[in-house]
């Protein structure tokens, strides 16, 4: 047996994150009866619930047991570990309790007509963020929230060297993230330059990649010492894996743009290892 030694890590998220098993378990209003379940829906006929603990025929979030599971957070920090340094590997990571305050009911946001900037000539549609699905909710970790976890690891590998690796591959996805939405700005301009009376829309659409965009360089600054990982769903292929090759090839490209309402990706999450236990 490979002896472990436990540590303990602290969670910080500094947007939204999504953990959810998906149509398995989503609450439709079309099937709730009870009015008690009516008041959580917010509008919404669609929720996919957080994890939780058990199995649950009505939605009632008030009495849920929500968690992160062990297997997400083993899967955020192995990501992109080439096979010869993940063979073996006895890491062991324990799900993480989440009090019921810290989970809420948010819309997504889509980057929409992304494919009318991949050919030549550009479409006539004009690419926007809008919402995705107006009637679906989701339950989502709060941004700010702070949680503490357990895991185990083999004593003769380093854990400091298991969250750098990590760090470092969460730069080259986020690197890959922005050098997607500066093709997109970079088209967007082409377009906003063929006419002159260009509208609002393109504009708002500018900003918000532009937001982005400065968000996204403030993580990956190499000012910026802290350790991040990807947490759950919604990130986008291009922030899911590590993707080779030097130039992202706009006719190629295929990975959606999901933000939270105050316009960030989903899923960034500040991880800081304590100590031993």
């Amino acid at each position: 047996m490979i002896k472990t030694y436990v540590y303990k890590y602290k969670l910080t998220t500094l947007t939204p994150v999504i953990i959810s098993p998906r149509q398995n378990n989503a609450f439709y209003t079309d099937a709730l009866i009870d009015e008690t379940d009516m008041k959580y829906m917010n509008g919404y006929k669609i929720i996919y619930p957080f994890y939780r603990y058990g199995e649950y025929e009505r939605f009632k979030p008030d009495e849920a047991r929500y968690y992160i599971p062990g297997s997400s957070i083993k899967g955020a920090l192995t990501a992109g570990m080439n096979e010869d340094n993940r063979k073996p590997l006895a890491l062991f990571v324990d799900d993480i309790s989440v009090d019921n305050n810290r989970i809420e009911i948010i819309a997504l946001e889509k980057f929409q007509y992304a494919s009318s900037l991949k050919s030549e000539p550009m479409g006539q549609i004009i690419p926007k963020f809008n919402t995705f699905f107006p009637g679906v909710g989701v339950e989502a970790l709060k941004k700010g929230t702070e949680l503490y976890g357990a895991l185990r690891y083999e004593v003769d590998k380093s854990v400091e060297e298991l969250f750098k690796g990590c760090g470092k591959r969460f730069k080259g996805k986020l690197e890959r993230y922005k050098a997607q939405l500066e093709i997109y700005e970079g088209r967007l301009k082409d377009l906003a330059a063929q006419d002159v009376n260009a509208n609002e829309a393109k504009n708002k659409t500018l900003q918000k990649i532009d937001d982005l965009l400065e968000y996204c360089k403030g993580l990956v600054s190499g000012e910026n010492k802290e350790i991040y990982i990807f947490l759950g769903g919604f990130k986008g292929l291009i922030r899911s894996v590590v993707i080779g090759g030097s130039e992202l090839d706009i006719n190629k490209l295929d990975s959606a743009v999901f933000v939270s309402e105050n316009n960030r990706p989903f899923g960034i999450v500040k991880i800081k290892l304590e100590s031993r236990l």
